[in-house]
């Protein structure tokens, strides 16, 4: 979301986003959209087989943005029903 970008979500810095430089502004989260497409890019790739169990391969090769959680190895582990509870798909 362009306030996520603009009102420092995305880095944590809104400073970088010039108050009445709309060009300043609009170059900028441009920039960050295209940096956060590519990791997301990345991680689709890097997960691919992980894809490929939870959506099968012919969806799995179609998908082109993906964003990667770790389940925490302190606590109870979710099964396979609760993770599709927590991720639909």
């Amino acid at each position: 979301m362009e306030s996520q970008i603009q009102e420092g979500g995305a880095d944590g810095n809104a400073s970088l986003y010039p108050a009445g430089d709309e060009t300043a502004r609009r170059r900028r989260t441009e920039e960050v959209r295209r940096n956060l497409a590519r990791r997301y890019a990345a991680q689709a790739d890097a997960y691919r087989a992980t894809l490929v169990k939870f959506y099968g391969a012919d969806r799995a090769q179609s998908i082109k943005y993906a964003q990667a959680f770790e389940i925490c190895e302190y606590g109870r582990q979710p099964s396979p029903s609760d993770l599709k509870a927590m991720f639909p798909w």
